[in-house]
């Protein structure tokens, strides 16, 4: 992971949002792998892939809860595909914000089914 703006390096997605030089505003690029890993976005950011392919990079959820919960507005999130969530969740939690872009692809495992999807979600006023 690395933020753009400080060119800083980081070992998880999570680190790199809660870095102190992380500020409102930043641009966070994931290389790509899979990364197991539930993350909380509490600052506004970009926060993308570095190759712009889903395909290979991927953000497994390290529990059955939300892949990203994002409680900060202005976030946008994009080239991931999304996976670990289960039926009755989602992979990415809007929480009360506006102004926020995602574009994932989105694999979920429920009781009987597995599918894939991709999904665009807006969030305005």
């Amino acid at each position: 992971m690395h933020n753009l703006n400080t060119s800083e390096d980081f070992e998880t997605i999570q680190a790199a949002i809660d870095a102190i030089n992380t500020t409102h505003g930043d641009t966070i690029t994931v290389d790509p792998g899979t990364y197991n890993e539930n993350v909380d976005v509490t600052k506004s950011l970009t926060i993308k892939s570095t190759s712009g392919n889903p395909a290979d990079t991927i953000v497994h959820a390290a529990n059955s809860y939300e892949v990203f919960e994002v409680t900060a507005d202005y976030v946008n999130i994009s080239g991931f595909t999304v996976t670990g969530v289960y039926y009755d969740t989602v992979g990415i939690y809007l929480n009360g914000v506006t102004h926020c872009l995602t574009t994932f692809f989105f694999q979920t495992t429920g009781m009987a089914f597995s599918y894939i999807i991709l999904r665009t979600i807006i969030s305005y006023i």
